[in-house]
């Protein structure tokens, strides 16, 4: 029988268990839950996690955030946007509600490949299939562990995840988003391109982490989320 112990790791309560390999034998560093998905209280757990670097939960909200925006389909890229736009510029700790209660749980884990390349794998138990329902809940659902993991944070590390989430969000309107609307329905060779691209970036992210190009509170900061709010105000 596995043994986990219990640990505090920068304010979570964390379930540590022993090392393992990862996919295709990528090294682990993170695995995180969703247990319970009921109403405005959603219960997360952590299950695995790496010490080293210390930024990974935080990390791992972009790394969620920009994969997901690049798979989800018909307005639900743009509505997670202004969710977490929304929370970018007044951040203010209030989870969202699941409509249907389709989303059971699911299940994120982080990987590294060779020296800097970071990749996520996210599983969600769905309970019955209903797209329209299921993108909504996944986005509420992310919603909610950004906020989670937002509300642990020092103030210093808050403003680097804030940073971090607009680069990325700005990103996906600016590079991706176009691309995947122009080629419609991507062959899966275009989708492996599309995977890549984001990975790339979200790995350029962790690598430079504590030293993004803008920062809450300042001029380039608001004017970077004004572009984007005019963004997403204008859809195609």
């Amino acid at each position: 029988m596995l043994r986990l112990r219990c640990a505090t790791y920068s304010g979570f309560t964390v379930r540590l268990a022993p090392a393992y390999a990862g996919l295709f034998g990528d090294e682990l560093l993170l695995n995180v839950e969703l247990v319970r998905n009921e109403g405005k209280n959603p219960v997360f757990q952590i299950n695995k996690i790496k010490r080293d670097p210390d930024y990974l939960l935080p990390f791992s909200c972009v790394s969620l955030l920009s994969s997901q925006l690049t798979v989800l389909s018909e307005n639900s890229p743009d509505y997670l946007s202004s969710s977490i736009l929304k929370f970018i510029n007044k951040p203010v700790i209030d989870f969202e509600s699941g409509r249907r209660h389709i989303l059971a749980n699911f299940e994120l884990t982080l990987y590294k490949k060779n020296k800097d390349y970071i990749y996520n794998q996210f599983k969600p138990t769905i309970l019955y299939f209903d797209n329209f329902m299921i993108e909504q809940e996944v986005s509420c659902a992310i919603f909610n562990y950004i906020i989670w993991i937002f509300q642990n944070l020092s103030s210093t590390d808050k403003n680097y995840l804030l940073a971090n989430l607009l680069i990325a969000l700005y990103y996906y309107k600016e590079n991706l988003q176009p691309f995947i609307k122009k080629i419609g329905q991507p062959s899966i060779d275009q989708r492996k391109r599309i995977a890549k691209t984001q990975v790339d970036f979200c790995s350029m992210l962790f690598n430079r982490w504590r030293n993004p190009p803008v920062l809450p509170d300042t001029d380039v900061f608001k004017a970077r989320i004004m572009e984007l709010e005019t963004m997403l105000q204008t859809r195609e």
